[in-house]
């Protein structure tokens, strides 16, 4: 059997691996505290970890559905971006979480009214847990912008 890399290759091991030249033993350093004489490979003889092929195949990635995640994600950070921005130019800190959560809301509110009459109950939980993201962002934004409001027109201290 031919040496690799890795000591004595395993039949399944490919060629270009089986060609691969080996580390020799190198020259221990001289000293008081050396142990002197040769120094083994630091290469051993180990099992080999090499990717195993999957018994199914894979499903082609569905081009279109990738773009239109991509594109929805890139359009929530947009209109997070803005909303974060439009709060705190209004209202400072407090503003800008108002914003960025009812953006949030708005978003979430959009999810769960497209799937929530899907036939599949994964999809339909997913759009539970969205409208009741939705229900808190929106009362939590909604007290922030009041907290906003009321200090703007010095209602509150």
């Amino acid at each position: 059997m031919q040496l690799s890399p890795f000591g004595y290759a395993p039949s399944h091991a490919p060629s270009s691996m089986m060609d691969a030249p080996t580390m020799l033993p190198v020259e221990a350093p001289s000293g008081p505290f050396s142990p002197g004489g040769r120094v083994p490979s630091a290469m051993v003889d180990a099992p080999t970890m090499l990717p195993m092929a999957a018994d199914v195949a894979m499903p082609p990635a569905d081009a279109d559905q990738y773009r239109a995640a991509r594109r929805g994600a890139g359009t929530g950070l947009i209109l997070a971006t803005a909303g974060t921005g439009a709060g705190l130019w209004l209202g400072g800190p407090l503003g800008a979480g108002a914003g960025l959560l009812l953006i949030g809301a708005a978003r979430n509110t959009l999810r769960a009214t497209r799937d929530w009459r899907n036939p599949d109950p994964l999809i339909r939980q997913e759009a539970g847990t969205s409208a009741a993201l939705a229900l808190f962002g929106a009362l939590l934004g909604g007290y922030l912008g009041y907290r906003v409001y009321a200090k703007r027109t010095g209602e509150e201290s």
